[in-house]
């Protein structure tokens, strides 16, 4: 997830005073993927904020124009004085500093994916296949609070005992919720009794 970060900070570093039309196009590619990758992983707060991106460039003799450029990273440059067709760049040490951090977070972020991942396959050793599949039925966005209750107790119908403080911690919704459900007033009563008819 850190590459295109290490990708924006290589291309700055490796562009330190200035980038062509064509160098900044590619830099922009670069910094919008980053900017939408920490907007998914929940860390765009951690993108640089630097005020000062051009202090090198601060000068009364002639004065600057205003700011030319300026990518999703804060990075931002003006013009060449002597080469009109260049970006004259600066990227202050703050900059390279935030980098990281962000780098840091997003590894952070791999890092809680990987141990989901690892969480769920112990649970499939230690539970078998049907506790990941309840896991992956309750955690999923596209099904109701009612279809969810059904499709859990038709892997497992020890599941049709559970109360809805129990089911409210499986499936993270409040109990009256649970209580409201077609499954929950009508058919889990009439699957529980059948149950006990079988035995």
């Amino acid at each position: 997830m850190t590459s295109p970060v290490k990708q924006a900070v290589d291309f700055v570093r490796a562009h330190p005073q200035q980038m062509t039309r064509i160098e900044l196009d590619t830099f922009k590619q670069i910094a919008d993927e980053v900017y939408l990758m920490a907007i998914e992983a929940g860390v765009v707060e951690a993108i640089p904020k630097v005020p000062e991106l051009r202090p090198q460039l601060e000068s009364q003799d002639p004065p600057l124009p205003p700011v030319q450029f300026e990518s999703k990273l804060n990075l931002s440059g003006d013009w060449g004085t002597t080469t009109p067709d260049v970006y004259m760049v600066c990227a202050a040490p703050r900059w390279f500093e935030d980098m990281e951090m962000l780098s840091d977070l997003l590894k952070t972020k791999d890092g809680l994916q990987e141990n989901r991942w690892n969480f769920e396959k112990a649970l499939k050793v230690l539970l078998g296949k049907e506790a990941v599949e309840i896991l992956n039925i309750a955690r999923s966005n596209d099904k109701s609070c009612d279809t969810k209750m059904r499709e859990i107790c038709g892997i497992d119908r020890r599941c049709l005992s559970w109360d809805s403080p129990d089911w409210s911690d499986v499936l993270g919704r409040s109990e009256a919720a649970i209580r409201k459900t077609p499954f929950w007033k009508y058919d889990r009563q009439k699957a529980i009794e059948a149950e006990d008819n079988l035995k």
